[in-house]
């Protein structure tokens, strides 16, 4: 994350332990730090103050990214952790993707076995993550399993799912999480590329995004209902719109499903579960 922060002129603090060693995975727990490093200097102005601290409290590991940046209202910060939220920001679109970062380190903190409280003094003050992850002592390093050994570890893949979203943060984020389900998931950003990998992925659910700049999902999900094999497909919208004549117009452009952003990872995983897709 160093080329990033330098980029923004970020002055970073790290407060980090001679050793602190949890049971983990340690390609996740990167993914779970760089979000939240991510998170602050992107939503921190220019030249900003950044702290990453990690402390042992008894049998828990602690990490704490604080920031002094946009911040968070108080009736924003109940929803952080679901899916499609983003903050208010002066910012442009491209800089997207709050919401769908955090939703995906909620979901891998909870598989380490762990928690995640986010806190702000109010917009325009900062913000501050602390993560808290099981880390007893006298934890025994496990030697790394040698290349012959081979063993049935691998997710089993229920669903083919196609995300379209024109926001790569949003669109990468929602991907992992589904993966982290044991989908195979495949992404695409604007409604070209949604029809093709429609038509050549044949996807058994399609997360589609209803505001997209080159073609709205309502146009994509009709031309998707006309390409052959596809009646079955489950498709659910995503839209930040929560009146009846939205779901009416989704309804008629063939969608199964409309989800209100934000919504929780258990309500898509319900939706999903409906798909005759499967392989």
């Amino acid at each position: 994350m160093r080329a990033e922060i330098d980029a923004r002129q970020h002055e970073l603090t790290l407060v980090l332990p001679q050793a602190l060693t949890i049971e983990g995975d340690a390609i996740r727990l990167e993914q779970i730090v760089t979000n939240l490093l991510g998170n602050a200097a992107k939503y921190t102005p220019a030249g900003g103050r950044i702290e990453l601290k990690l402390v042992r409290n008894g049998e828990e590991a602690v990490l704490t990214v604080t920031d002094n940046g946009i911040g968070m209202t108080a009736d924003f910060l109940p929803t952080i952790f679901t899916l499609f939220v983003q903050a208010e920001r002066p910012l442009d679109r491209a800089s997207a993707g709050l919401g769908l970062g955090l939703a995906l380190v909620h979901k891998l903190v909870g598989l380490h076995h762990g928690t995640v409280h986010a806190s702000s003094p109010g917009l325009g003050r900062g913000s501050t993550f602390v993560i808290r992850l099981p880390a007893p002592h006298g934890l025994i390093v496990p030697q790394p399993l040698s290349e012959d050994v081979t063993g049935d570890t691998a997710l089993t893949v229920t669903h083919k799912i196609l995300v379209v979203d024109d926001n790569a943060d949003a669109a990468d984020s929602t991907a992992m999480i589904l993966q982290l389900e044991g989908h195979e998931v495949k992404v695409a950003s604007n409604g070209p590329a949604a029809l093709q990998y429609a038509t050549e992925f044949r996807p058994g659910v399609i997360l589609l995004d209803i505001g997209l700049p080159d073609m709205d999902g309502y146009e994509i999900a009709h031309r998707i209902r006309a390409i052959a094999g596809l009646a079955h497909t489950v498709l659910i919208a995503v839209s930040g719109y929560a009146g009846e004549d939205h779901r009416e117009r989704a309804r008629q452009a063939g969608f199964d499903h409309y989800l209100v952003k934000p919504a929780g990872l258990s309500r898509l995983n319900e939706l999903i579960a409906t798909s005759r897709g499967d392989r």
